[in-house]
């Protein structure tokens, strides 16, 4: 087109469409993973969808479905594994310190250890969780819930993550006073395992989401190796793993103290019992809300259960046998 000088004029369309792009296949596959990786972190991400969703609504078209990996972001960060194994590094340098004095230190029991014969203190059945059996033990827990925890935390949020953990620590305490009340308990391992038991929880309710184009490698691998199917096999690997060998310290009479791990499987069941109810459900449909009821009630008959033989049952043995003595408990814990 002309203007009234005679000179040739570009509309802005005609200007945009003569630019030069970026075209998505010249960007190398590397730099597509990140990108959609960061654009899942990202709260522009988030809006964007959430706008999206909107307006589908009020154009009375179906409304697009948030992926799993789309539900990643850091607002807020996770904050509770990391603020608790700052506490749990504190208690254990604290007491390792004061079990070093010698036997004095340990005229009384240690009021954080949950042994069954104690089982009136009713602060054991958390406390517990403070304290390991050696270095050895507080590290590999430590890794084990940052693997598990803050990729639940960036989903979920604390306030979710939070209380399966504490539940799974409860009730892990409550299975090993039933189940193996020949031993005492330390460590956070019913908590650890809630968190593995969250994880099969999520894939549970969110096996749609997980699943979503998790067969296109080539546009975004990253869907392919967070989708349900392959985290089925790293927390079951995982899994065999961490119980093998706390399965073996605990029979093979190599531990000083015997350790009980009836905790952990009291806290993978809680975990799982707990997380679909309690985590976050994409895209929530009839059927899983009648699963989320139905894990409620098995929660609270695994909660009574565990609070009516703790009241109940007589053949604990007695609080100053070997198994809760302070010596014992000082050469394993120190």
């Amino acid at each position: 087109r002309l203007d009234k000088d005679g000179n040739q004029r570009v509309s802005w369309d005609e200007f945009f469409t003569g630019m030069k792009y970026t075209k998505k296949s010249e960007v190398s596959r590397s730099k597509r993973v990140i990108n959609s990786f960061i654009e899942s972190m990202t709260p522009a991400a988030q809006k964007k969808l959430r706008k999206e969703k909107i307006q589908a609504a009020q154009a009375g078209e179906p409304i697009p479905e948030e992926s799993y990996l789309e539900a990643y972001n850091c607002r807020p960060p996770p904050l509770f594994i990391p603020l608790f194994y700052v506490a749990v590094w504190i208690f254990f340098i604290i007491y390792t310190v004061e079990l070093s004095k010698g036997p004095e230190w340990n005229k009384d029991s240690l009021p954080l250890v949950f042994c069954p014969s104690l089982r009136q203190e009713a602060w054991r059945f958390v406390s517990y969780m403070f304290l390991h059996n050696g270095y050895h033990h507080v590290v590999f827990n430590t890794i084990l819930s940052f693997l598990l925890g803050v990729p639940l935390e960036t989903v979920h949020k604390a306030w979710r993550v939070a209380p399966v953990f504490f539940i799974g620590v409860i009730i892990g305490a409550m299975a090993s006073s039933i189940a193996d009340h020949n031993t005492m308990l330390i460590g956070a391992s019913g908590g650890v395992y809630a968190l593995f038991g969250a994880h099969y929880a999520t894939v549970l309710m969110n096996w749609e989401e997980l699943q979503d184009d998790w067969l296109d490698i080539r546009a975004n691998p990253l869907k392919f190796l967070l989708s349900g199917i392959m985290r089925l096999v790293y927390l079951t690997l995982l899994l065999i793993l961490d119980f093998g060998i706390s399965f073996y310290g605990r029979y093979s009479g190599t531990q000083t103290l015997p350790v009980s791990v009836a905790a952990h499987v009291g806290g993978l069941l809680a975990g799982f019992f707990a997380g679909v109810p309690i985590l976050r459900n994409i895209d929530k449909k009839p059927w899983e809300s009648k699963v989320s009821i139905v894990c409620w009630v098995v929660l609270a008959c695994m909660f009574l259960f565990g609070v009516f033989w703790n009241i109940f049952y007589k053949n604990y043995p007695a609080a100053d046998s070997i198994i809760c003595s302070n010596t014992a408990l000082a050469d394993s814990i120190g």
